[in-house]
């Protein structure tokens, strides 16, 4: 999306492998996109230009479903659905880039 709300060319942001496939996102204050992958019990962490940052493991089960930021906006709950568990991590986008 350009910065003035229309949008260009479209092509290929990011593209993720597994059995099943990406299924929750939030956007940090960087403009960073996070991703809870469904089969692969991760999230990934892609830059505004498409590149791969950062690969999260799950440290419960590997369905990863859903995400969203806490108030602080440095706080990430993450839903694993395998084990019915709520996951949390710490994101600063400043620091990860």
């Amino acid at each position: 999306m350009l910065p003035d709300g229309s949008t260009a060319k479209v092509g290929r942001f990011a593209f993720f492998h597994g059995t099943s496939s990406p299924d929750g996102l939030a956007m940090d204050l960087s403009s960073n996109l996070l991703v809870a992958h469904a089969s692969l019990g991760s999230v990934f962490a892609v830059s505004p230009q498409g590149e791969s940052m950062a690969r999260i493991r799950s440290c419960k089960g590997a369905t990863t479903t859903n995400l969203a930021f806490g108030p602080d906006e440095k706080t990430v709950y993450i839903t694993e659905s395998e084990t019915g568990s709520i996951l949390t991590m710490n994101w600063d986008a400043a620091s990860e880039r």
